[in-house]
């Protein structure tokens, strides 16, 4: 991992049930830290030993694969539980790792004591650190250290899919366990068009008088359209809020549950309004029905199909921090 010292621990460990949740996590890691991740299992690992033997390929893109990321997970040792030459070559790569210092993330279940594991690929598993959270506890304190009381404003305008669970504060906490000194306001209406925000005199004086960062803008979703009226009201606003000296980010909704075929279009319009107003898009929307089948036990809908469960204004608070911090990053 780059810019780690050389005394950190370079290789933890989580239980194998808890895989699929520390690939999201380190996933969104390297993302905003612009590192490389490389993911897989051992039974994986194993196919891709064999196959490069098998087609007498260079064994040097073989560990490269697993060498040259700047974090490793590997699921499921208990595989390689008496497979001697795959836990060779595991080894070779996981002592390479620590020497370059590159963070190996190991998932296993608890008690690896009945495997029939070498020594080495044994001892590498007792020394590894439980609970990867530490070391991401550990990022989390040194950026908090950085961004320490650095200010945030934040203003939201939108209709519910903007009010739903108080979507708006799940950004600012987002915010705050990194530092920040974050304050979100809101102006939403049930069943608004930006359209009708640009009539109101209160949301030209809040933009332009709030002092604000970034503001968020939420188009009408159920039904989407006309878009002609998002594209014409997105360049009033963005034009005030451009003026303020303030940053339009355009966060992307969802289709109704039962609707998954309008969701290209709307993915389409938001892009574009976004790259006409030179906006940030927060693309909510074009991730959030991969997520769903990825986590089908996860409800990301409200009881009507159309709105968010606390889940999913979750889901979309977390793209639209992503965004917004990556620009912060960027900016510095």
């Amino acid at each position: 991992m780059k810019g780690r010292d050389e005394s950190c621990v370079s290789v933890y460990r989580c239980e194998q049930r808890e895989l699929s949740a520390w690939k999201e996590k380190l996933s969104e890691y390297c993302r905003n830290s612009g590192q490389t991740l490389a993911a897989t299992d051992c039974r994986a690992f194993t196919e891709d030993l064999i196959e490069t033997v098998r087609s007498h390929s260079a064994m040097e893109a073989f560990y490269g694969r697993y060498t040259d990321a700047d974090v490793l997970l590997i699921g499921d040792m208990d595989s390689v539980s008496g497979k001697e030459s795959t836990q060779n070559e595991l080894v070779r790569i996981l002592r390479k790792r620590q020497e370059q210092n590159r963070l190996t993330v190991l998932a296993a279940e608890q008690n690896t004591d009945h495997l029939a594991l070498g020594a080495e690929l044994r001892k590498i598993l007792q020394n590894a650190v439980e609970e990867p959270q530490k070391l991401l506890d550990e990022i989390r304190r040194e950026r908090k250290w950085e961004k320490m009381n650095q200010r945030l404003r934040i203003l939201f305008i939108g209709n519910s899919h903007t009010y739903f669970n108080d979507m708006p504060d799940m950004v600012a906490r987002r915010f705050r366990e990194e530092g920040f000194d974050c304050e979100v306001t809101m102006i939403a209406h049930g069943g608004w068009y930006l359209e009708q925000h640009v009539k109101e005199p209160d949301v030209r004086f809040n933009i332009l008088y709030g002092h604000y960062d970034y503001v968020v803008l939420q188009e009408h979703a159920h039904p989407f359209g006309p878009e002609e009226k998002f594209f014409e009201a997105a360049r009033m606003l963005s034009q005030w809020i451009r003026e303020a000296g303030s940053k339009p980010v355009i966060y992307m909704t969802w289709a109704k549950k039962e609707e998954e075929h309008e969701q290209a279009h709307m993915t389409e319009v938001h892009k574009a309004v976004a790259e006409e107003n030179g906006a940030l898009l927060a693309p909510v929307g074009e991730n959030w029905w991969a997520y769903m089948r990825s986590w089908p036990q996860i409800e990301m809908y409200y009881e009507d199909g159309a709105h968010a469960s606390a889940a999913g204004s979750d889901f979309a608070a977390k793209y639209i921090w992503e965004t917004i911090r990556q620009d912060l990053y960027r900016t510095e």
